[in-house]
């Protein structure tokens, strides 16, 4: 049996997680871009208010690949570094040393290690970001 094709990373993963997906953004820590690929309709408001521009850059910043590789030298190379908060969960996928994308969850959505970490390189890629 084939594997289904899926237009976009972004329609894997609203298949996969549904109305559990928040946002997906790919990034370029060396660069410090980025490139929203989805927002959820009624989030757009939400994070108009808490400036996802600050927000997106922090998180490049605090969880890029480098700096997490450092805090837990001894563990080898990082593959994906996930942040369980109240409201959301996020998912920071590393693609490369420097690129990679951040998937926003409901907190009570299921991710299955090592499996989404091994597939997500496959379906994302962050097109636009240099």
């Amino acid at each position: 049996m084939s594997k289904p094709q899926y237009a976009t990373p972004v329609d894997w993963l609203r298949e996969e997680h549904d109305d559990q997906l928040r946002w997906v953004a790919s990034f370029n820590s060396r660069s410090h871009s980025y490139k929203v690929q989805y927002i959820r309709e009624h989030l757009e408001t939400e994070l108009t208010g808490h400036q996802p521009d600050t927000i997106i850059d922090r998180s490049m910043a605090v969880f890029n690949r480098r700096h997490v590789e450092d805090v837990y030298s001894h563990l080898g190379e990082a593959e994906c570094f996930i942040a369980r908060h109240e409201r959301a969960m996020a998912v920071h996928i590393y693609l490369s040393d420097v690129t990679g994308a951040v998937v926003k969850l409901e907190p009570e959505a299921s991710v299955t290690l090592p499996d989404f970490v091994e597939t997500c390189p496959e379906k994302l890629h962050p097109e636009g970001v240099r």
